[in-house]
């Protein structure tokens, strides 16, 4: 296995991880985990409406094959950005690679969920989003995993100034 260089940062939807690496392409990669998770037998132009979509047959190698891709670009970037899948933190910590979650406080459930929306997410993707923000969710994540850190951002905090924060000597 490689050694580890990078932060992995599972950052929910919504929170800036795409921003974060076309602001940042040397530090950070946003690893969409869309490509790993499911097979596709045709060309679409737009991820953020397919996300969410039940047309889309699972991918039989997720999520071992999402976290060699993982791997394999731990030396390339610092700052590795990914969803917080469940399968993808089970297989992280299936192979003891370390990885913080950061996401919003539930509070902003209705602001993460309007983002999805205005970035032109499907209605399932949107509620979704709004279900991964609430407290439910978070509970179940510190009860069912063990990243290094549980971090929400701060109020009208995006990702960036998190990252920022968090790691000021990349910066």
């Amino acid at each position: 296995m490689t050694t580890q260089k990078s932060h992995i940062i599972a950052a929910f939807a919504c929170a800036g991880k795409s921003i974060c690496a076309q602001k940042y392409p040397d530090l950070c990669l946003d690893l969409e985990s869309t490509d790993y998770k499911y097979q596709y037998d045709y060309e679409f132009d737009d991820k953020e409406n397919i996300k969410g979509a039940l047309c889309r047959l699972p991918n039989p190698e997720f999520p071992e094959n999402y976290v060699q891709a993982i791997c394999d670009q731990m030396l390339q970037y610092p700052l590795i950005l990914i969803a917080p899948d469940e399968e993808i933190l089970a297989e992280l910590e299936w192979q003891h690679l370390p990885y913080d979650i950061v996401g919003p406080h539930p509070e902003r459930a209705e602001e993460f969920a309007h983002n999805a929306q205005q970035r032109g997410n499907n209605p399932a993707f949107v509620r979704a989003v709004k279900f991964w923000t609430s407290e439910k969710c978070w509970k179940r994540l510190r009860r069912d995993f063990h990243p290094e850190h549980f971090d929400y951002l701060r109020d009208d905090e995006y990702l960036d100034g998190y990252l920022r924060r968090k790691y000021p000597k990349l910066f």
